[in-house]
């Protein structure tokens, strides 16, 4: 029962939290036809891609990544490092989220309402290359995150680090247009955060370069090798349990 329970409101609060994701714009539509050039549709279309990042990464990813600082502190480390598989893959797949599962579905169900809203529909072409960028997306966004954990191999805690990714993580809820200058720099590169929600959007709407396709693939693959390496260094620094 207390599982039943914990399950229900978890989903009825990412429920909540996607509803006003949603209900933010629907409110500034109904003051303004465009937002920075974007269409109602396009907003909607957007938002739907966020959301469903989101919901992936609560699904599949969270919950491991935020065991790492425990696994790391008290040792646990050692029964996942003696196993015959890569250790970084058996920690990023040890638990699934059900509740955030519910959610993914609500998401793709905003999807759903959002290509409705298009005048035409979208080509397969649309649809290949908005996956294409939403898993580029999504690798950034777990790089994005290990960097918040893998330093617990050295400070024993990531609390502020932990802090400072869910204030920044915010600016995927906005598109890429409101942003200007320094800011705009600062989350296309250090904090690409507008590089996982964006860009997809951004090529259903036909308005991403080539460079800029050729900068997320490059981008994400120099943030995973990063991290490749900042866990083998980790690795080289941590005390197992038997220390």
């Amino acid at each position: 029962m207390e599982f039943r329970f914990d399950l229900f409101f978890r989903f009825i609060m990412d429920c909540i939290f996607y509803a006003l994701s949603f209900a933010f714009f629907e409110i500034l539509f109904l003051h303004t036809d465009t937002l920075a050039g974007w269409q109602h549709h396009e907003v909607v279309f957007f938002v739907a891609g966020g959301l469903i990042l989101d919901a992936v990464f609560m699904t599949f990813i969270a919950r491991n990544i935020w065991d790492i600082p425990r696994l790391i502190n008290k040792g646990e480390l050692d029964f996942l490092l003696i196993r015959p598989v890569p250790t970084l893959f058996l920690m990023m797949s040890r638990h699934f989220e059900l509740s955030s599962f519910l959610n993914l579905l609500v998401s793709f169900g905003v999807l759903i309402f959002g290509t409705t809203l298009f005048p035409d529909p979208l080509s397969m072409s649309a649809w290949f290359g908005w996956l294409l960028f939403l898993l580029n997306g999504m690798l950034l966004m777990v790089c994005l995150r290990m960097f918040t954990v893998l330093p617990v191999f050295w400070t024993h805690s990531n609390f502020g680090f932990h802090m400072l990714f869910m204030s920044l993580e915010q600016v995927t809820e906005r598109p890429e247009v409101i942003f200007r200058g320094v800011s705009h720099v600062i989350f296309t590169t250090v904090f690409p955060f507008l590089v996982m929600t964006s860009f997809p959007a951004r090529w259903v709407f036909g308005s991403l370069s080539s460079f800029e396709c050729l900068y997320a693939l490059m981008l994400s693959a120099c943030f995973w090798l990063f991290t490749r390496y900042v866990w083998q260094r980790g690795l080289r620094v941590y005390s197992s349990a038997s220390s």
